[in-house]
C-alpha cells in the first residue's frame, strides 16, 4: 500500500526532479493518440490506430521506387490540412517542389533542410522536436547520410559501426522528447540484400537502434511494376507490411494504388474497401454505388469520385463507421 509517508517523498522528487518525474498508476495520462493518415484509408486501417502516430516514432523503409518519399509528402500534406506545420529533412536532396505540390503539400509552409550529414541532420532535427510546433517530421533517409567521419576518411577508414552509434546516442535523446512535443517522427529507411547462413536477408542500414526505438516500422514492397490503363502504364502497386507495431496488431498488410505524378490513390483503395463490404457492386466492368453507374474500369471510377466530392465523402462516411473509424 502506498500510504502517504511515500506521497510525501514523491512530492518532494517531483519538486526536485519535476512535476511528473514519479506519479501514480491512477493519475498516469491515458494516451488518446492522435494520428496523420498516409493517404491510403486501408493502410490506415491496417495500423489499428488509424494512421501514422503522433508522439512516437515510425519506420518507414523498402527498395528504391516502392513509394516511400511519396507517402511521406501525403503525410505531410495530411498533416498541413489539419492545421499543422511539416519539416522535411531531405538528406536525399530530391524533392520536387512541383510533385509535392500536386500531392497536396503547401511548399510555402514546409520547412525543409538539406543536410550534408548525418550529424547535423540529427542535430537540427532534436532542436526542431524541442520546438514543439511541427505536426510532422521526415528524416529521408538514414540510408542517404553519412557520418563525417566517413566523409573525411578515406574509403580503408570508414567504421562501419559509426552510424548505428550516433543513431544510439540520438535516440537516447529524443525518445523522452518526443511524447511530449506530441510531434510524429517519421524515418525513411532503405534495404539492404545480404548473404548469410541462412541464405538472403533484408536488413536496413544504421544498426538496430530505429528498430527497437520504433513504435510503428512499415515496409514498402512493388507488388505489380506497372499498372495500365489500356497499353499505357499509369504507376505502380504497392504492398505494405506492417512488421512492428507497439500500438495495435503487427503485421497488417496492404496494397495501394500510386500513380506516376499523382501518388497514393485514396479513391482506388475507398473502391476496394467499398465493394468488399457490399457498399459498392460491380456489373461486368462497371462501378455501380446506389444503382448508379459510376464507372467502366477502375481508373474511370476513380475519375469519377475525383470529380464528384459529395459522393466520395458519402461512400467514405459509410467505409470509416463500418471500419470503426469514424473518429479518425
Amino acid at each position: 500500500m502506498i500510504d502517504n509517508d511515500i506521497r510525501k517523498e514523491f512530492e518532494l522528487l517531483n519538486k526536485q526532479f519535476g512535476e511528473g518525474s514519479i506519479m501514480l498508476g491512477d493519475i498516469y495520462p491515458k494516451d488518446k493518440l492522435d494520428v496523420i493518415s498516409t493517404n491510403s484509408i486501408g493502410l490506415d486501417f491496417k495500423t489499428g490506430i488509424g494512421g501514422i502516430p503522433k508522439g512516437k516514432i515510425t519506420e518507414i523503409f523498402g527498395i528504391e521506387s516502392s513509394s516511400k518519399s511519396t507517402m511521406c509528402a501525403h503525410i505531410c500534406a495530411n498533416a498541413q490540412s489539419a492545421g499543422g506545420l511539416a519539416y522535411y529533412a531531405d538528406g536525399e536532396h530530391c524533392i520536387d517542389s512541383g510533385y509535392f505540390t500536386d500531392i497536396g503539400v503547401d511548399m510555402n509552409n514546409l520547412a525543409i533542410s538539406q543536410p550534408d550529414n548525418m550529424e547535423t541532420a540529427l542535430n537540427i532535427l532534436e532542436k526542431v522536436i524541442q520546438l514543439n510546433k511541427f505536426s510532422v517530421i521526415i528524416f529521408d533517409s538514414i540510408a542517404a547520410l553519412s557520418t563525417k567521419a566517413e566523409l573525411s576518411g578515406g574509403v580503408e577508414d570508414v567504421q562501419m559501426g559509426d552510424k548505428a552509434r550516433l543513431l544510439g546516442r540520438h535516440f537516447r535523446r529524443i525518445v523522452p522528447i518526443i511524447k511530449k512535443s506530441n510531434t510524429a517522427v517519421v524515418y525513411v529507411n532503405q534495404t539492404r540484400s545480404s548473404i548469410g547462413g541462412y541464405g538472403y536477408s533484408v536488413e536496413t542500414p544504421g544498426g538496430k537502434a530505429l528498430k527497437f526505438a520504433a513504435d510503428m516500422r512499415i515496409e514498402l514492397k512493388i507488388a505489380a511494376s506497372q499498372v495500365k490503363v489500356g497499353t499505357e502504364p499509369i504507376g505502380s502497386k504497392i504492398r505494405a507490411r506492417i512488421v512492428k507495431n507497439k500500438l495495435s496488431k503487427p503485421f497488417g498488410e496492404w496494397e495501394f494504388l500510386s500513380i506516376w505524378g499523382k501518388g497514393i490513390v485514396r479513391e482506388a483503395d475507398l473502391l476496394e474497401i467499398a465493394e468488399q463490404h457490399k457498399i459498392i457492386e460491380r456489373k461486368g466492368s462497371w462501378y455501380v454505388y446506389n444503382e448508379d453507374n459510376i464507372g467502366q474500369g477502375l481508373y474511370n471510377a476513380i475519375s469519377y469520385l475525383e470529380n464528384n466530392k459529395s459522393v466520395y465523402k458519402e461512400i467514405e462516411d459509410k467505409v470509416r463507421r463500418l471500419l470503426g473509424m469514424s473518429n479518425v
